[in-house]
């Protein structure tokens, strides 16, 4: 499939009516990009709910949908972006969205964004980790332009510090270090490996779960066939469906030719569940149907496919929990968990193995960028000492940071600030907030029912209008 992604600008709209602009760039792009393009995904950096950004991305994917619904799929993702100049936010958040589409052809709208955005899709693209070809959108009337001239305009459009390192290859998929605490865990890997069982894996986010997915299908009989990563957490239930399982031409709208799913694909090979228990309750139902009867039907058919997949998964979630409250179906958790892995986050090996970790992700990225620093005493004792919320690969976003920012000798003062800034990022949350959103959430889960809702969490209604009133939900009907 021809993915085009590409962020929402203020280009996108005019000034003096806040309506999509004629000229938008998002817009042109399937006016005046002579490729044919399944599916478009755009990107807002802002966070979901109502607020004037959210407003006008619904605004422009409703304006491409009614434009465009019968050449391409029109689909929005909200990143949340607190900073949109803050690479080490915006790396891994792209390098997400790029990864549910490894085995399609991407074309990355170089046209809008931040010179953030820009240098992080640049690195990306010379990760060589995906299909990815980089194009301009164009203003009416503006000439085409050659190779050259386009790289040209790429140089042009992104700050000095690329300039140096913009032919480099960045190897993100650098084999883990293996501390001892790392090694046993790959050795159970090993084991379970050598039988064709299904593997759960268990771990924070970042801290290495699809590498060693990878590693069992490298270590397993099935090594000489495909591998296929899917993260359920970044792809609606509707669309996981069909992407999973494929669809037939003419299913839903869009769907202009029969297209495999990621079983199919997989046959013979294994695919990676990641993010397992955040899938609903009725796409757990179809894959315990999958996995007791080693067939699927893509979505639009009636006739059944036979698939021989070995299956891995992984989740950052307690499923024993999920399961005790209803939210994970016990018979599919028995499934998936025919061996079990779990992964410690960065800050929960001994003090020396996670610095050895951090020692050899400086290296390797350095070795990456082909750049030499200096990393002073001090310098190495903050960065051994911060916490690593996002684990493995906030530590891979943070070094490439200082290497892209820093020469000869990383400045200190710098990277107090940096860290000084992370550690003033943790939320503070009130109790009575939390009540609140929980309620919030009830309420909209039974489509505003208010008695539902006031069963389901064992209050009164007159409880649950306050409880309304305090969110600003619905004030209007009270």
């Amino acid at each position: 499939m021809k993915i085009l992604i590409s962020w929402i600008g203020w280009v996108d709209f005019d000034r003096d009516t806040n309506r999509v602009s004629k000229t938008s760039p998002n817009v042109d792009m399937h006016k005046k990009i002579n490729i044919k393009f399944d599916k478009h995904i755009l990107l807002s950096s802002a966070k979901e709910g109502d607020n004037p950004e959210h407003n006008k991305a619904i605004l422009l994917r409703s304006h491409l949908d009614k434009e465009f619904r019968n050449k391409c799929t029109i689909q929005l993702r909200f990143l949340n972006i607190n900073d949109p100049y803050d690479y080490n936010e915006l790396y891994p958040k792209s390098e997400a969205i790029l990864d549910d589409f490894k085995n399609d052809e991407i074309y990355i709208n170089f046209s809008i964004g931040t010179t953030s955005m820009r240098i992080v899709w640049a690195f990306l693209t010379e990760a060589k980790n995906y299909n990815i070809r980089l194009i301009f959108g164009r203003e009416p009337g503006q000439r085409k332009t050659n190779k050259q001239q386009f790289e040209q305009l790429v140089l042009k459009s992104l700050t000095p510090e690329l300039h140096t390192i913009q032919t480099k290859t960045l190897d993100e998929k650098f084999e883990p270090k293996l501390t001892l605490s790392l090694q046993k865990i790959y050795e159970r890997a090993r084991k379970a490996a050598s039988y064709d069982v299904k593997v759960l894996i268990l771990g924070e986010t970042g801290t290495g779960k699809e590498e060693l997915a990878r590693y069992i299908h490298k270590t397993s009989n099935r090594k000489e066939k495909t591998f296929v990563a899917v993260n359920c957490a970044s792809i609606g239930d509707n669309l996981l469906e069909s992407r999973l399982f494929g669809y037939k031409k003419g299913a839903f709208t869009g769907a202009n030719k029969d297209q495999p799913g990621f079983f199919e694909i997989a046959d013979g090979g294994t695919i990676f569940l990641d993010e397992i228990g955040d899938i609903s309750s009725q796409m757990q139902q179809s894959l315990l149907r999958v996995i007791q009867e080693k067939k699927i039907i893509p979505v639009g058919d009636t006739q059944t496919k036979d698939v021989d997949v070995r299956i891995l998964c992984a989740t950052n979630k307690d499923l024993i929990h999920e399961t005790n409250k209803g939210r994970f179906r016990a018979d599919l958790f028995y499934r998936i968990n025919e061996a079990e892995l779990k992964l410690p986050a960065l800050n929960q090996y001994p003090k020396a193995e996670k610095e050895e970790i951090i020692d050899y992700v400086i290296e390797k990225v350095g070795k990456a960028m082909d750049k030499k620093l200096v990393f002073g005493k001090k310098v190495r004792q903050l960065i051994y000492s911060y916490s690593y919320p996002g684990n493995i690969r906030e530590l891979i976003a943070l070094v490439r940071n200082i290497y892209i920012f820093n020469d000869e000798k990383v400045d200190l003062k710098e990277i107090e600030l940096l860290f000084n800034e992370r550690a003033n990022t943790a939320p503070s949350v009130k109790l009575h907030d939390v009540v609140v959103h929980h309620i919030k959430n009830i309420y909209l889960l039974n489509n505003k029912n208010k008695t539902k809702t006031a069963a389901a969490l064992g209050i009164t209604i007159n409880t649950l209008k306050k409880k309304l009133n305090e969110s600003n939900e619905d004030n209007q009907s009270f």
